[in-house]
């Protein structure tokens, strides 16, 4: 039995012994160096086996094993074939693997049982460099074992240290892995924080010396686990933190409700506006903020029930809060010589509880929630947050610091906009703050810009109204009305894109077709190119007559392929998706819009008031119908071209308008006939000619003569000349583009010093798209 059949069939008989079938990598790893043969025991200590188990389960095994993060999930244990493996000599150490007793034990007599601090409260000021628990010590290795197997992989380690290979010893990678099996069968209580912080050590330094983003920071493999902290007083009154799993907020919990809290303020006023500012501890500022951020999950469709409408979850649009970040500014507080100095900015969301009173501010508790006797908390369990002020900026440093015993008790400057500067002018600030600098995620900088009409120098970024609450020009009208169609259609059960445009992260990643940012990217020329401010279309008539075309490519597509159309209509996103619903490439569909209503206007001359229907955009794109867009080989034949990819296509799809034929889709598929509208989707450019103008040699400088080239159908818009002297040798390489109306490539060349003793110049001018080969034309000048 080869180590591969081993480690397959002790990960199904680990996994039936837990009561959910499913365990963490690093667990399932430590069961197979326990009770593995000799061979299994010796891949699985090599520092890349968690890439190569990652593999198994996701390739050979995909069948029986389901892989989410770094849990491993048995779904399919049937046919599980006997294995008898020796117990003499096994040694158990203290730090037992976790796993659930079971009557059925494959071993008889092992009666390891799972922690009983599974789902355990970690404290949040643990001993630092401390390994806490079994689990902790479990989880720790995991970590650091799957960082080491990544970091294994990284161009940059290869290029500084060399490839890690077994007998390495030298390579940093592998010094670290001896370290860790050095301790792995100690019981955690016998770890030395030394031990642990000097592996901990070399594993950053890896990163550091070979300038990776985000190291690692202590104690990240918690953030799964909830932590608590001792008791420590908030304006006399004992408190408790909580950070809940995932640590995407701080709980406070108290045995009575606060006195109030008071902070010293100065006044500020700023073009009529007024603000303060003041001073506070780390943990009061923690205690009474809030942070409106958007919820971990948020699908398509509410997200875009959101654009439409600006009233709708105001307390919901800052990111959610960075846990390695603020993990990495509670360990930075913790350090005696560190000190925050930035300023967060808070906003009274509550004012009934918050009172200004000269130089003083007031902080009333009573918005606290009794949750039991004598237990009242700012979060409970349908986590809720109710606390009156809201944190706008500055969320990592609060959080992160109030995680820190020492950073609680910092204290911090702070501005505090009072409640009549109202709320959507607070989120606005936070918006200007963070989507200028480029702090925030693609997605959420466009709905933030959206949401709060952020001006923008980035002219597909411009959001700016005028004072009436319009666009204040051209670009901010187009980016209104591209990114609110999208919005639209997405929100519309009847769209062919319901529920299929991404607009936030959070959003799900497997039914949309394009993201929010490549859709106004790729249609917001529409509103200057077609439907300017001087057109008479109405937003309705816009919206009706790109929904038709939608519509048309989805009908399209199902009469070519009926059991399979490559564009579905909802709720029909069942299945793989197409290779046209790949985000990738579904913004062709967006760039070839204009080409096809261009077609469209020359065959019937549109009304006033009226929009193209579908059955008029069906008509012009017909030679599209029997692309098989489920064909494998267009998938691969696409596949990582990135920008080339999507030229190919577009330029094909463009170019079939030429006819109204909707041709076989042998022919259309076909990678041997060059050049032919509607047809050999995989064929490389016919060959072309090429005319010159003017006399048939250059024989001084300030004289050129003129080349035009025509491109060829299927083939990219620039044209690369190759300049040859008599003897073959290569002069000189240039390139220019097709005219858009023509198609016509025109190269002016002028004299060069090696023309002088040339007996006769080669000019070649090639044409290529995504397929291999060129096409070509030569011309030969002579004196």
């Amino acid at each position: 039995m080869s180590y591969i059949e081993e480690a397959k069939i002790l990960t199904i008989q680990y996994l039936q012994r837990s009561p959910e079938r499913m365990e963490r990598m690093g667990s399932i790893r430590l069961y197979l160096q326990r009770y593995g043969s000799s061979s299994l025991k010796l891949r699985v200590k090599n520092v890349d086996w968690p890439s190569e188990f990652r593999r198994c389960l996701q390739q050979l095994w995909h069948e029986t094993f389901a892989v989410e993060g770094r849990n491993v999930i048995l779904i399919d244990d049937r046919a599980l074939p006997s294995l008898d493996i020796p117990r003499s000599g096994i040694t158990i150490s203290t730090r037992e693997v976790p796993v659930t007793t079971s009557s059925s034990s494959p071993y008889p007599g092992d009666q390891t049982t799972r922690s009983s601090d599974d789902d355990e409260t970690m404290p949040l000021w643990p001993e630092l460099y401390r390994l806490i628990s079994g689990k902790d010590a479990n989880d720790w290795f995991e970590y650091v074992e799957e960082a080491i197997a990544d970091l294994a992989t990284k161009k940059k380690v290869k290029d500084t240290y060399g490839s890690s290979i077994i007998g390495d010893f030298e390579h940093p990678l592998a010094i670290i892995r001896s370290e860790l099996s050095k301790v792995k069968d100690k019981d955690v209580h016998s770890l030395a924080p030394a031990e642990v912080r000097n592996m901990w050590e070399q594993l950053v330094d890896v990163y550091v010396e070979c300038e990776i983003k985000n190291p690692p920071q202590w104690g990240a493999w918690r953030s799964k686990s909830p932590a608590q902290s001792d008791e420590f007083d908030i304006n006399g009154t004992p408190s408790t933190l909580i950070v809940p799993a995932e640590g995407l907020t701080n709980v406070h919990k108290y045995s009575r409700i606060p006195s109030r809290m008071e902070w010293d303020i100065l006044p500020v006023e700023q073009e009529g506006v007024k603000f303060y500012m003041a001073v506070a501890p780390v943990k009061e500022v923690d205690a009474a903020c809030m942070v409106p951020q958007l919820p971990n999950i948020l699908n398509c469709f509410e997200t875009a029930q959101r654009v439409k409408d600006p009233d709708k979850a105001q307390n919901q649009w800052q990111r959610q809060l960075n846990v390695n970040r603020a993990l990495a500014i509670k360990n930075f507080t913790s350090n005696n010589q560190n000190v925050i100095a930035n300023t967060p900015i808070l906003f009274i969301a509550k004012g009934e509880f918050v009172r200004f009173e000269g130089r003083k501010m007031s902080i009333d508790m009573h918005w606290l929630k009794k949750v039991g006797v004598g237990e009242y908390r700012d979060v409970c369990d349908d986590m809720i947050d109710h606390r009156p002020i809201w944190l706008i900026d500055g969320q990592h440093r609060i959080r992160g610091s109030a995680r820190s015993q020492r950073g609680m008790n910092l204290q911090v400057p702070l501005i505090i906009f009072p409640e009549d500067f109202q709320m959507m002018r607070a989120a606005k600030v936070f918006a200007e703050i963070n989507t200028l600098q480029e702090g925030l995620g693609e997605l959420h900088t466009l709905f933030m810009q959206h949401r709060f009409h952020i001006p923008s120098p980035k002219a597909k970024r411009d959001f700016v109204l005028d004072e009436d609450g319009n666009p204040a020009n051209d670009n901010s009208r187009s980016n209104h009305l591209s990114y609110e169609m999208a919005a639209d259609f997405c929100s519309d059960s009847e769209s062919p894109l319901y529920k299929r445009i991404r607009f936030l992260e959070q959003n799900d990643s497997i039914i949309p077709v394009i993201r929010a940012s490549q859709w106004l990217d790729f249609s917001r020329a529409w509103f200057s190119e077609i439907y300017d401010s001087a057109s008479l279309y109405s937003y309705d008539l816009m919206r009706q007559e790109v929904n038709n075309y939608f519509i048309a490519v989805c009908e399209n597509c199902r009469q070519g392929y009926p059991k399979k159309p490559g564009l579905r209509l909802p709720p029909d996103f069942g299945g793989p998706k197409s290779v046209i619903e790949k985000i990738s490439n579904f913004p062709v569909l967006l760039k070839v819009f204009r080409a096809v209503r261009t077609k469209v206007e020359f065959l019937e001359p549109l009304a006033e008031g009226e929009a193209i229907s579908v059955a008029l955009f069906k008509k012009v794109i017909r030679p599209w119908r029997n692309v098989d867009w489920h064909d494998e080989d267009l998938e691969r034949f696409l596949r990582g071209g990135g920008e080339s990819g999507r030229t190919h296509l577009r330029v094909w799809l463009e170019d079939a308008l030429k006819i109204d034929t909707a041709y076989a889709r042998f022919l259309v598929h076909s990678d041997h006939v060059s050049s032919e509208a509607g047809q050999g989707l995989f064929a490389k450019p016919a060959n072309s000619s090429i005319i010159v103008q003017g006399d048939n040699w250059i024989h001084r400088k300030g004289q050129k003569l003129i080349f035009k080239s025509k491109r060829p159908l299927n083939a990219f818009a620039t044209c690369i000349w190759d300049i040859y002297s008599g003897d073959g040798e290569h002069q000189v390489e240039l390139t220019s583009k097709a005219d858009s109306s023509t198609d016509i490539a025109e190269l002016q060349l002028g004299f060069y010093d090696w023309m002088r003793q040339a007996h006769e110049i080669k000019i070649r001018a090639s044409w290529s798209n995504k397929a291999q080969g060129n096409g070509e034309a030569t011309i030969i000048l002579k004196p």
